[in-house]
């Protein structure tokens, strides 16, 4: 299962050592994203998934970590108020598990906390890649701390007219 460090262990331990034979390489620990089910609850709460960023620094040593949002499910706070409202069967305060802003700061806050506690020597920066064709949702990111988003824009990387294009990332740093 995503997210459970007993199955990313293996994969980073194998990564970290390849990486020796490559010059620049770097490890890239990840934390799927998922909205909430119908039954309110998180998959993986920001809370969790900023455990398991912190652990894959502290134990797997890794120089980057992304939050996969491949379903495109991260909003901007705005439109994932709008979305918790819509939804009766979310809480009232649900809408922050499908904020961006919220998952990017939950994670480099604990982050932050880590390196203050000594249980890690540097942060490493936070990538956030989504799926979803959300500017204002990656703007908020990018002020919550993430230092880079991406984006799998989907004309760019799927089929359109019958040709096949390559995966095209955007990075909006600036």
């Amino acid at each position: 299962m995503c997210n459970e460090w007993e199955n990313l262990k293996p994969a980073i331990t194998f990564a970290k050592a390849a990486a020796k034979e490559h010059e620049g390489a770097k490890i890239i620990g990840c934390a799927c994203y998922t909205k909430p089910t119908k039954e309110g609850r998180m998959a993986w709460p920001p809370e969790e998934m900023a455990e398991l960023a912190v652990r894959l620094a502290r134990e797997g040593g890794v120089d980057i970590i992304e939050i996969k949002d491949y379903a495109g499910n991260l909003f901007s706070e705005q439109d994932a108020r709008k979305y918790a409202n819509a939804k009766k069967w979310l809480g009232k305060d649900d809408w922050k598990n499908m904020s961006a802003a919220h998952v990017v700061k939950t994670i480099c806050d604990a982050l932050k906390e880590a390196k203050e506690k000594g249980e890690i020597k540097e942060i490493p920066p936070v990538h956030l890649h989504s799926h979803g064709q959300k500017p204002k949702a990656l703007d908020e990111a990018l002020n919550a701390g993430a230092a880079v988003v991406d984006v799998g824009i989907g004309k760019l990387s799927a089929r359109d007219k019958g040709e096949i294009n390559t995966l095209a990332f955007t990075n909006i740093r600036d």
